[in-house]
C-alpha cells in the first residue's frame, strides 16, 4: 500500500543554525533509522531557505552513510505552472524512484523548449528529498514519509531571495508573480 503515516514538523527559522534542534536530529525524526526507503518534503515559503536545509539533511544523511538525493519542485514549474506540475512528479520521479528505479525525467516543457539535461535521481538512494514550495501538498501525501515546512518572514524572505537571484527588475517582477500564485494557492485549500 502506498498510503504512509506522514509525520509534519514546523520548523522555524531560515537557517540552518536557526533550526530549533541539530540538523542530525532533525534527520533521524523524519527517517527513522529502520526506515529503509522513504521520500521527504522540505516545504515552506519562497525565500525561507528550503534548497539550505534540503542540502544539509542531504549531507547529514550521506555522511550517516544513507545516500540521500534532492529534487526541486522549480525545475518541475519550469514552464509548466506554478502548482501544477504534482502529476508529473508522481509520474515522472516518485513512483519509478519509490519502486529502486534510478529517474532521468524530462518534463515536457524542457523537451518543448530544449532545456538540456534531466531531473536526475538514484535509485540506489535511500532517501529522496522533494524541496519547494508545494512539495508536501495533500496530492503527494501518500508518497511521504514526512514532511517540513520552513516558515520565514516575507519581507525578509524576499529581500534574501532577491539578493540571491541578482534582483533585477525582471526578478522583482517573477517573486511578485510567485507571491500572487503562492498567496492565491493558500486562500484555495
Amino acid at each position: 500500500s502506498r498510503r504512509r503515516h506522514t509525520r509534519s514538523f514546523h520548523v522555524t527559522g531560515v537557517q540552518t543554525c536557526a533550526l530549533p534542534i541539530s540538523l542530525t536530529h532533525l534527520a533521524s525524526t523524519l527517517v527513522p533509522d529502520d526506515c529503509p526507503r522513504a521520500i521527504v518534503a522540505v516545504d515552506g515559503r519562497q525565500g525561507a531557505g528550503k534548497s539550505t536545509l534540503a542540502a544539509g539533511l542531504a549531507r547529514t544523511w550521506t555522511d550517516a552513510g544513507r545516500a540521500a538525493g534532492i529534487v526541486h519542485t522549480d525545475d518541475l514549474a519550469w514552464w509548466q505552472g506554478f502548482f501544477t506540475w504534482d502529476h508529473l512528479l508522481v509520474d515522472g520521479v516518485l513512483r519509478p524512484w519509490a519502486s529502486g528505479q534510478s529517474v532521468a525525467f524530462r518534463p515536457p516543457a524542457w523537451v518543448e523548449r530544449g532545456r538540456e539535461g534531466a531531473i536526475e535521481a538514484d535509485g540506489a538512494a535511500s532517501i529522496l528529498i522533494v524541496e519547494g514550495v508545494g512539495s508536501s501538498r495533500t496530492t503527494l501525501g501518500p508518497w511521504l514519509q514526512s514532511a517540513v515546512w520552513l516558515q520565514a518572514d516575507r519581507s525578509d524572505a524576499r529581500r534574501r531571495g532577491l539578493a540571491r537571484d541578482g534582483g533585477a527588475p525582471e526578478t522583482e517582477a517573477f517573486w511578485d508573480e510567485w507571491h500572487a500564485a503562492e498567496r492565491d494557492r493558500k486562500s484555495t485549500r
